[in-house]
């Protein structure tokens, strides 16, 4: 889930996928309740500067992605929606299971139709699973080390903070 959740490593993760797509360490962030939602800008977005703001349309320039929690995270885009859900495994500390669906305004039924959500959908496979998540397993390899006994999270994390102190709650809720 963590990787959905702060965009700045985009450039240094993702230099040669979507680093050129979006900017690097901006965005907001809205709460509501266990859920919130992350609005990230494409580059794109520099095409605004020179129309006046009567004129803005800015849906087209940025990606929303809303956490719902615990295990579902769906990323508008302008053209699609990806819906990803995270269950545990059968080992549930060690695997996790993901499914991702893409869903286009549409049915796909020309050639070039096909072609061009197959790419939309290969780009993010491949972000996610040869960029994102073999960090996250190094990560969370390190973390069972016990070399480190907690994690701060900083002031341009709060969609990381939130997250990891509802899980927190929620868990101390469950003991109670």
């Amino acid at each position: 889930m963590d990787t959905f959740m702060e965009s700045y490593h985009f450039c240094v993760l993702h230099k040669d996928s979507i680093c050129n797509i979006f900017y690097h360490n901006l965005g907001t962030f809205d709460p509501a309740g266990d859920h919130f939602r992350l609005v990230f800008a494409r580059h794109s977005i520099e095409e605004l500067r020179d129309l006046p703001k009567t004129q803005w349309n800015i849906l087209p320039h940025i990606v929303s992605i809303y956490i719902l929690f615990p295990n579902v995270v769906l990323v508008w885009q302008l053209d699609h929606v990806e819906l990803w859900q995270i269950f545990p495994g059968n080992d549930p500390v060690n695997e996790t299971i993901m499914q991702v669906s893409l869903y286009t305004p549409e049915e796909c039924c020309s050639e070039k139709s096909k072609q061009h959500w197959d790419k939309n959908l290969e780009l993010v496979l491949h972000v996610t699973e040869n960029e994102d998540f073999p960090v996250g397993e190094g990560t969370q390899k390190g973390f069972y080390t016990g070399a480190q006994k907690n994690i701060t999270f900083g002031l341009n994390e709060p969609a990381l903070a939130k997250f990891h102190s509802t899980i927190t709650d929620k868990l101390n809720e469950s003991r109670e």
